[in-house]
């Protein structure tokens, strides 16, 4: 079965009495995305506002994310767009992206190789690589790092 669907969530504190920290109002647009997901091989593709969390990314993104499982175990996903910029981000032309590669057996053992690159300006502002493994070797027991 195909599925397409619509998500969003954010914040808005408004003060009815007076000021506070200067002002009367604020919000946040956290997440806004359409999702396209397959019964098949766990794709799903999301456009819009999307968290990313995969291996070293832990990310807002203005963009797409992209994951799939491929044959044998394996998995890989993509994301790339402009960073959620934040009131204490220097403006500017950003933009980040970044993959994972992945393998697993089912309720065993998972584990990626992830990295990531932001540029701000043309030029490099953050690089990250890194290797994330769960391992569920009995019962009641997980280990993740």
């Amino acid at each position: 079965m195909i599925g397409i669907s619509f998500h969003t969530g954010g914040w808005l504190r408004y003060a009815f009495r007076e000021e506070q920290f200067g002002k009367r109002s604020d919000s946040d647009l956290q997440y806004s995305y359409l999702s396209y997901r397959r019964a098949t091989d766990n794709t799903v593709v999301n456009l819009g506002r999307v968290m990313v969390f995969e291996g070293v990314a832990a990310e807002r993104v203005d963009g797409l994310s992209a994951r799939t499982d491929l044959a044998g175990g394996f998995g890989i996903s993509g994301f790339g767009g402009g960073p959620v910029e934040t009131g204490i981000d220097q403006p500017g032309n950003s933009s980040i992206y970044g993959g994972r590669l992945s393998h697993q057996v089912s309720n065993i053992y998972r584990v990626g190789m992830s990295a990531l690159k932001e540029e701000k300006n043309s030029i490099d502002f953050r690089r990250e690589s890194g290797i994330d493994l769960w391992v569920h070797p009995a019962g009641k027991i997980d280990l993740a790092g």
